[in-house]
């Protein structure tokens, strides 16, 4: 998975969620994590799943070593019960390794992802036998560590009431 530079992080971005419902059961979710960075250029880590979730992609700037931009689809059947997540916490955007975009701008990794809505936080957990340690918090967003590092979710907090307009219409849909 996407490894961090010893945990390191540095000051916060301005981040900006869309949600976007692409069909009666599909929701786009697009994060961008620093609304102010006009590079053009990212590369990319995408979960690319078993044909039970559709893709997660995860833009990198690899000039400034952060997370640029998540983009999800999630449908109904992606939800699961959340658990309370008992962890340390941090402010700041995380500084990332790069060094595993040297053999290519895209890195695809086999798994599933699974998500959750609890009152106005959204959680997606990449890997769920991963042990969340510690989260990194930017502006609205949570990303989720591993003990070692590894990035492994991330939660948008303080939803508001359209956004969760947006992820009701989608579990009400049959």
């Amino acid at each position: 998975m996407l490894l961090l530079k010893s945990n390191g992080v540095s000051t916060n971005t301005i981040t900006s969620v869309e949600l976007e419902m692409m069909a009666d059961d599909l929701l786009m979710i697009t994060i961008n994590n620093d609304v102010e960075n006009q590079a053009k250029v990212f590369n990319y880590w995408r979960l690319i799943g078993n044909r039970q979730n559709p893709p997660l992609e995860i833009g990198v700037d690899i000039d400034k070593k952060t997370v640029h931009s998540l983009t999800l689809f999630i449908e109904k059947h992606n939800f699961i019960t959340s658990k309370t997540l008992n962890i340390h916490h941090k402010k700041g955007n995380m500084i990332i390794d790069t060094n595993i975009f040297k053999v290519g701008r895209y890195i695809d990794a086999e798994g599933l992802y699974s998500v959750s809505l609890n009152e106005k936080t959204f959680k997606c957990i990449f890997n769920n036998t991963a042990e969340v340690n510690e989260g990194v918090i930017n502006g609205r967003i949570e990303y989720y560590l591993t003990n070692i590092g590894v990035l492994c979710g991330f939660a948008i907090c303080n939803l508001s009431d359209y956004e969760l307009d947006e992820f009701r219409l989608l579990l009400n849909n049959k």
